[in-house]
């Protein structure tokens, strides 16, 4: 799935996911205690892609199928990381 977002005054394309190699940075998140969610109520029909401050993948459920947006889910032992979320 290609993100794509436009100016809203200008009508003009602002950024294509396609043009982008690792994707849209969405966010920094910091894993509580008992594990945790970051949801994204406003995207949908995107690959979620987590990486640790050095740069590694993480394998950690995302998904936008099972509540129709984007969702990354982290469980305890991931506890007090802090990771980078992107969307593709």
């Amino acid at each position: 799935m290609v993100l794509r977002l436009w100016d809203a005054n200008t009508g003009a394309l602002t950024f294509d996911s396609s043009l982008a190699t690792g994707g849209v940075f969405l966010s920094f998140y910091t894993v509580p205690a008992d594990g945790g969610e970051k949801t994204f109520p406003n995207i949908t029909n995107v690959t979620g892609i987590v990486l640790t401050a050095s740069g590694k993948g993480v394998n950690v459920t995302s998904d936008t199928t099972t509540y129709g947006y984007l969702r990354f889910v982290f469980p305890k032992y991931a506890a007090g990381q802090t990771y980078a979320l992107f969307a593709k």
